[in-house]
């Protein structure tokens, strides 16, 4: 996980500046960055998205995975289609990764993330 930057008081009660959406189709059974933060912002704190056509695994900051192997902790999120997720208070330093959760079924994720 990337370490968040220390901010001061003032820095934290600034408004998020700066917003970029995505959206991303599936048409194979590999991991995916729907969302790279280098260029579009520096850090990620707050994002919404929907997931429709087949279940996604979704990580922040990492590769999304299906199974982790034998004795690793899952880290990745399962999102079942028709519906999403939304969070307000978040780092996310890098980028948004998925993969489709079931085999030669295409999904689709659309967000929105808003940052500094």
């Amino acid at each position: 996980m990337v370490t968040p930057l220390f901010r001061n008081d003032t820095e934290t009660r600034q408004p998020l500046t700066k917003v970029a959406t995505f959206t991303y189709t599936f048409n194979a059974d590999v991991m995916a960055a729907v969302f790279t933060v280098a260029g579009n912002m520096q850090e990620i704190h707050k994002i919404s998205f929907s997931v429709d056509l087949n279940d996604l695994y979704v990580r922040f900051d990492g590769d999304a995975t299906v199974s982790p192997g034998a004795g690793i902790a899952h880290t990745s999120m399962l999102v079942p289609a028709g519906t999403g997720f939304s969070e307000e208070n978040i780092f996310i330093g890098t980028n948004i990764t998925a993969i489709n959760a079931t085999a030669t079924q295409d999904g689709r994720i659309r967000g929105v993330c808003w940052g500094r």
